[in-house]
């Protein structure tokens, strides 16, 4: 069985990408902000970034080992590689596009993405999502054990998104490739990949399934990257066991974790009721504030209130009427309030289900 296994560290101007996982046949995305060192990692494996010292394998193939002075070239590793603008070639047609550095047959590729009747016509005459097929072909005509796709959605516009989506996460579970992917968008690392790694500053900051991270994320840029909400304060005891936390904007809110000192609060937006006034409740936590946006999405609603975010029911948002610049108050429990230490650049990577350094 091939598995993909990387320890490396990519030294950068500003900090070092020092990342280990290993992936067998299946999807891992690594999530996180802009710069954070996803495409490095995608370009070292893939040979085109050299890593200062660590090891790179599929199976028994050993692609870089720095200690044994080992590096593959990057056309005689057996990976396919997407790249973020797809970098098809513009005065190639979609047929020539596909063959480029390959003599395996491309027709049976053609068929299976749909694109054979496009064989004929420039990436310019080709919708987004057209060219992501092509793209993908492409990277699978050389017939790769392993697959990298740098921000696969990113180029496409948000009517096309969900659609294409769909049909690379289908073709990703049919593939059983080793399939590494990196986007800033943790929404499609969820729908596209197993487990997610959330990376900050070259660094696995967590990895596990997507589940997990909502429920239990290690600390506060994970809990914020995966839509939960998040408020810096100081704790510090508080009567009948619980914790007590003043936020940075002065608001008081209690915890029925323990914790002292600088902490994230941390609490999801669908944990948060909201209504005109606050209602008298000696275990919740109440925050005040101006309706700044109300968002549907599907049945569900986005109320935004200031810094927080809450997840209505559709009912409960038309049933009190909510419009923006009304005040109204987001309650929830303080068992809801999860307490996170703030992040500290030595923290070691906190793991679930998988497999790392």
């Amino acid at each position: 069985m091939d598995t993909l296994e990387f320890d490396i560290c990519v030294k950068r101007r500003s900090f070092d990408v020092d990342v280990a996982v290993r992936l067998e046949r299946s999807t891992l995305a690594l999530a996180g902000p802009s710069g954070a060192g996803k495409t490095t990692i995608l370009r070292a494996i893939a040979g085109l970034v050299r890593p200062s010292h660590g090891r790179i394998s599929l199976g028994d193939d050993v692609w870089f080992d720095a200690s044994k002075r080992v590096w593959r070239a990057p056309d005689l590793r057996s990976v396919g590689l997407v790249f973020q603008d797809f970098a098809l070639f513009p005065h190639l047609s979609v047929r020539k596009n596909v063959a480029f550095g390959t003599k395996e047959p491309i027709d049976d590729l053609l068929e299976r993405f749909g694109i054979a009747k496009l064989a004929l016509l420039k990436p310019s005459e080709l919708s987004g999502g057209e060219r992501q097929r092509v793209a993908l072909a492409r990277a699978l005509a050389r017939r790769p054990r392993a697959l990298l796709l740098d921000e696969p959605l990113a180029s496409l516009d948000a009517a096309t998104r969900r659609t294409v989506r769909d049909e690379l996460r289908r073709l990703l579970d049919e593939l059983a490739l080793p399939t590494l992917l990196v986007t800033h968008d943790f929404e499609d690392a969820t729908a596209l990949a197993a487990r997610v790694g959330v990376i900050v500053e070259g660094r696995l900051v967590q990895l596990d399934v997507p589940a997990s991270l909502v429920s239990a994320p290690a600390d506060p840029f994970v809990a914020s990257f995966t839509g939960g909400n998040l408020l810096p304060g100081l704790a510090r005891p508080g009567l009948d066991g619980m914790t007590e936390i003043i936020t940075e904007t002065g608001a008081k809110l209690f915890s029925t974790d323990q914790a002292q000192g600088p902490v994230g609060v941390v609490f999801n937006p669908w944990d948060i009721t909201v209504a005109r006034e606050a209602p008298p409740h000696p275990m919740r936590n109440h925050i005040g504030g101006r309706v700044g946006s109300v968002v549907r999405a599907g049945s569900r609603v986005h109320v935004r209130v200031g810094e927080i975010t809450a997840e209505l029911a559709l009912d409960s948002v038309e049933r009190l009427g909510l419009e923006p610049g009304e005040r109204i108050v987001c309650s929830f429990e303080a068992s809801a309030a999860r307490l996170l230490p703030l992040a500290s650049p030595d923290a070691e990577i906190r793991e679930g289900s998988a497999s790392s350094r």
